[in-house]
């Protein structure tokens, strides 16, 4: 039996019925969402179980609800100047991310594959478009090449994307791995607003274990371009219209918002119930809405008792950065060293759009001066 996507049992009836064999089959899963049954996803749901790597997660609202899952192995080697090769453990996996990709090449509308093993620099490209949608046109972005490495555009406009990325050399091992899909919403693109998500986190703000600060950053760009302790986020649109080159484009801005410290005693619960509201509102009936959702880690099951997640955390802000419409951003992450989950929401924007690199602790970085909430790990103040 062919298994249909789940999303949510909000959106299971925008698209088609949640199947229990599927649910079955991959219990113990973290993955947020079921993915239909194919050669790719067969291997993410390995990946999870079994790889090296990490997997993110990003979704897109609009006409349609564009999902993507990403599986990465990248590190740089600690002498880059020996010759260096990857593990047996590796070379197997690789074998297998292979083989799923022939299958898939097979089952596919349109592949694209390509190699290059040239100086002890191996590169292996693979896209393939496994379903369209009515209308849509399955055309090939061009790569480019860098320092005799292969970096990749290599995405179809499709409803069922795969694509494959890989190189190694003495430096470097990248691996990476995605799979997007796109379904129609059924409705028209509306601005994202973060009311309900607010609502939901009104619930939680006034416990005792939760600790309220304002937060205010305010930034030069000559100090975004000197170091990387600010992150620029996101740029207004019409900047880039009228400053085509990045080079004399300014950074200036300043930000300010709330940022929430839910104690560990209460940061599985919150954590739970605010990223199952971002779930269901986000692939839910507002899934039209223009966001743009990041998720990378797993909540523990635990409530911060046992083994938990390294780290876990998900962003939901607009897609755009227009000044017609509002600018809507939400950063959660928990700190396992800690146990503490942070919320950050964003009330105000004027330019560019940055936080510190440490926001979680930051609640001021104005004029090259930093304060820090209590409790701040030393090794977060520098």
């Amino acid at each position: 039996m062919k298994r249909s996507i789940i999303l949510l049992p909000l959106i299971c009836g925008l698209m088609m019925a949640c199947t229990a064999d599927s649910e079955k089959q991959h219990e113990g899963s973290q993955f947020p969402i079921e993915l239909d049954k194919n050669p790719i996803t067969d291997l993410l749901y390995d990946l999870e179980k079994n790889g090296e790597g990490g997997i993110t997660w990003n979704f897109e609202g609009g006409e349609y609800l564009k999902s993507k899952v990403t599986y990465y192995d990248a590190h740089f080697y600690e002498k880059p100047g020996k010759v260096q090769s990857p593990s047996e453990k590796k070379r197997t996996e690789m074998e297998r991310i292979r083989n799923a990709f022939d299958r898939a090449s097979e089952e596919g509308i349109k592949s694209y594959h390509t190699e290059q093993h040239l100086n002890g620099i191996d590169t292996v490209l693979y896209a393939v478009a496994l379903k369209e949608l009515s209308g849509e046109k399955s055309s090939l972005r061009n790569d480019f090449e860098s320092n005799n490495i292969k970096y990749y555009n290599l995405q179809y406009d499709a409803a069922q994307v795969a694509t494959l990325r890989f190189n190694s050399s003495p430096s470097i091992y990248d691996l990476r791995v995605e799979y997007v899909t796109k379904i129609p919403t059924g409705k028209p693109r509306k601005p994202f607003t973060l009311n309900i998500l607010k609502g939901e986190l009104e619930k939680y703000v006034k416990m005792d274990s939760v600790k309220t600060y304002n937060v205010h950053y305010k930034y030069t760009d000559e100090e975004i371009r000197r170091s990387d302790s600010m992150r620029v986020q996101s740029i207004a649109e019409h900047w880039g219209e009228r400053r085509q080159n990045v080079e004399t484009r300014t950074w200036d801005g300043e930000t300010r918002g709330h940022l929430y410290v839910v104690s560990p005693s209460l940061a599985n619960l919150v954590g739970k119930g605010m990223k199952q509201k971002v779930m269901s509102y986000c692939l839910g009936i507002q899934a039209n809405e223009s966001y743009d959702l990041n998720m990378y880690g797993n909540l523990s099951d635990s409530d911060g008792k046992e083994s938990g997640p390294i780290n876990w955390g998900l962003s939901v802000r607009s897609r755009t950065y227009r000044w017609d419409e509002p600018y809507e951003v939400m950063h959660i992450t928990y700190h396992p060293f800690d146990g503490r989950l942070f919320i950050l929401v964003i009330d105000q924007i004027d330019g560019a759009y940055a936080l510190p690199g440490n926001w979680e602790y930051c609640i001021s970085a104005v004029d090259g001066k930093r304060t820090y909430i209590p409790g701040t790990p030393v090794e977060m103040t520098r």
